[in-house]
């Protein structure tokens, strides 16, 4: 969102068509929850957290009326008479929109996307069931609901977040979970839709999913193994928040969670995983005498299919479970009902248990809600959840720590250098001391041979690059005080040789900030050649025209022109970067512009000084 706004000197649809086509989330850029961001900030001008927070709630109860009315529509599939059938919409909906496990997801904008595909996601179910409903007697229309309105939906889905594709799997769940075990009709018409539309699709995302589980993960600190063992545990952890929430929520931050390294490391992987395969059998064996239960676990189990497996995500997000919960809960408010509905003496006592219930989802969800307004007792309540938690000691430090006294910023420095010890991340936090030393002018040289040390002892994780380029900006803002360029270079030089931390976009970064400290000491030869190297591991419009600017700016008008003549042959391999060109277009013509002036007034004093050098020759 930082980006929002940043090309407005090109107009605003170029600057909106930029901010969707440089999106970087995902495969596909997320651009449909990149617009809502856009949007947001043009209705709101000035731009406050609240806006965005205020959106995503009413996004929020925009899908609790979806899964209402999905959940309405499946109610003639449901063994329940009336009343009893009529509330399950009702209180399921509830539940779901009450429960504290969305609260972060609801807060922090950029879940936003994960709340924007389930919008669309609810809205391609309702669309099949639809669609199914009229495949016995209308199948021409029955095709064209599931086609434009599920496909379209589903595109809609993908272009929010990733999780889209998934409506073929819930699409899948639903059919033989719920409607099926209750002996309806199967048109033929039917069948083929859904080898068509969801059988196959789902295939591909298995064979994708095993084809990612395989894919280096240099950035992470687990293998393919050692990710899929994990998440058995976490899953669990999951199904225990959805049905005992936290009175104070869970923490956004969970990079102190233990990775599963062996079946016995820790002891716990192993039954969580025996307990998974447990519950998918279990969910195949009851699946017609309990196909509510089935239900629940199936629909689990296919919420998480994309972030719980083999794709190289960072292990744990509550923010995963936004759709998943779901099930649970309509098959807890399911089972209340049908034992209102058998029993006389059940039917006092279960009202009252369902109105406490929610009752508690909503006490425990205003209290987390109150906790995001203010962020120090946020980090401190999370702090307690997760004492090893790196990332929640910087959050604690960037919310307070210029609000306290330096023996306690101290206190709590030295406390996240006791947690990074003990974790892969110290790579990170020797950049992080770096900055913050070089930020306040006390970095001497004698620190750098060290800081090349405790990096040569430690591992790569995904956040280093933007520390070191922070570390490097913050020197060439003031030298940190008393770090040459000399010594600078040698130790960016020192640094690119420990080989495990060349992971990622380190190479990229570390050229380019190496030919930012080589600009400052005036050797543009050297930093050229660095930002070559950048350039060509990240073909970059603003490299381009940085490069040109520094050219320009040392006489060299020519070789300036020839780089910005490589633009069109750089970035036209496929629509989107050439798209980004074309809109990056005016920038190029006013340099290249700028750059003709140059030559043009370069070559007149040439002719100028040839004439005064012939005058003085006939002299």
């Amino acid at each position: 969102m930082n980006t929002i706004g940043r090309y407005t000197h090109l107009g605003g649809w170029r600057d909106l068509t930029l901010y969707l086509l440089e999106g970087s989330s995902g495969l596909l850029g997320r651009p449909l929850s990149l617009a809502s961001f856009y949007l947001n900030d043009q209705i709101w001008e000035g731009m406050d957290k609240s806006d965005f927070k205020y959106t995503n709630l009413m996004i929020h109860l925009l899908n609790g009326l979806l899964i209402f009315w999905l959940l309405e529509r499946l109610r003639p599939y449901l063994a329940l008479t009336k009343p009893w059938g009529a509330w399950l919409p009702l209180i399921a909906s509830l539940a779901w929109l009450l429960h504290p496990m969305h609260t972060n997801t609801v807060l922090y904008a950029v879940q936003r996307m994960t709340e924007l595909s389930a919008v669309f996601t609810l809205v391609g179910l309702i669309c099949y069931i639809h669609a199914r409903e009229l495949f016995a007697k209308q199948p021409a229309r029955a095709w064209m609901w599931l086609i434009i309105g599920g496909g379209f939906s589903m595109a809609l889905a993908l272009l929010s977040k990733e999780n889209g594709i998934l409506v073929v799997v819930y699409v899948l769940v639903i059919e033989f979970t719920l409607i099926r075990p209750q002996g309806q009709p199967v048109p033929k018409q039917l069948s083929r839709a859904l080898l068509l539309c969801a059988w196959l699709p789902t295939t591909l995302l298995l064979i994708m999913l095993y084809k990612w589980g395989w894919i280096d993960k240099t950035e992470r600190a687990f293998n393919t193994t050692e990710r899929l063992m994990s998440e058995a545990r976490i899953l669990w952890i999951y199904i225990s928040h959805i049905f005992i929430p936290s009175y104070h929520g869970s923490s956004l931050l969970y990079d102190d969670f233990e990775i599963s390294r062996g079946l016995l490391s820790p002891l716990t992987t192993l039954p969580a995983l025996l307990g998974i395969f447990a519950l998918g059998g279990l969910a195949w064996y009851v699946r017609k005498s309990l196909p509510l239960l089935s239900f629940a676990i199936a629909w689990f189990f296919a919420g998480h299919l994309l972030e719980s497996t083999t794709v190289a995500l960072e292990l744990y997000f509550e923010h995963r479970n936004y759709l998943p919960l779901l099930g649970f809960i309509v098959a807890g408010v399911y089972y209340a009902l049908d034992a209102m509905q058998t029993s006389g003496k059940l039917r006092r006592v279960m009202p009252v248990v369902l109105v406490v219930y929610l009752s508690l989802l909503a006490i425990s969800t205003q209290h987390i809600a109150k906790l995001w307004t203010d962020p120090a007792k946020l980090f401190i309540t999370w702090l307690e959840q997760h004492p090893n938690s790196q990332r929640t000691l910087e959050g604690l430090d960037a919310v307070i720590g210029e609000h306290i006294s330096p023996a306690t910023r101290q206190q709590l420095l030295a406390e996240l250098e006791r947690v990074a010890a003990k974790e892969t991340s110290t790579s990170y936090l020797v950049f992080r001391n770096l900055k913050i030393a070089c930020q306040n002018n006390s970095l001497s040289a004698e620190q750098l041979p060290q800081a090349l040390e405790n990096l040569s002892h430690s591992s790569f994780i995904a956040p280093l690059p933007n520390v070191l380029a922070e570390f490097v900006y913050a020197w060439t803002e003031s030298h940190c005080g008393k770090i040459t360029t000399a010594q600078m270079l040698a130790f960016l030089d020192q640094f690119r040789s420990i080989t495990a931390l060349q992971k990622g976009e380190m190479p990229q970064i570390l050229h380019y900030w190496q030919a930012e400290v080589h600009v400052q000491q005036g050797n543009l030869a050297e930093a050229m050649q660095h930002f070559d190297a950048a350039y060509a591991l990240d073909k970059n419009i603003d490299l381009l025209l940085l490069q040109a600017t520094y050219l320009m700016s040392a006489g060299l008008y020519a070789e300036a022109d020839s780089k910005l003549s490589h633009a069109k042959q750089d970035f036209c391999g496929n629509w989107r970067t050439c798209l980004i060109l074309k809109m990056r277009q005016p920038d190029l013509d006013n340099l290249r512009s700028a750059l003709q002036d140059k030559l043009q007034q370069e070559k007149a004093n040439h002719h100028a000084q040839q004439a005064v050098d012939y005058s003085a020759s006939q002299k």
